[in-house]
């Protein structure tokens, strides 16, 4: 099983951008961490489901 999303996977599975999720990481505190591997930016899929949750419950 997949442990990680790329940006673009992030992008998708958010419906925005990829330069929307760049803002999000940058401005939004309560958006999970960036993990950079080499050149490419990935997110936790667990951080962001539990990030999605708790937006929807706001």
């Amino acid at each position: 099983m997949k442990k990680n999303y790329s940006i673009y996977e992030t992008a998708s599975l958010l419906g925005i951008s990829i330069r929307g999720v760049h803002r999000f990481a940058t401005n939004d505190p309560t958006f999970p961490r960036r993990l950079k591997l080499g050149r490419k930016t990935l997110f936790n899929i667990n951080d962001l489901s539990e990030w999605l949750e708790s937006k929807r419950a706001n």
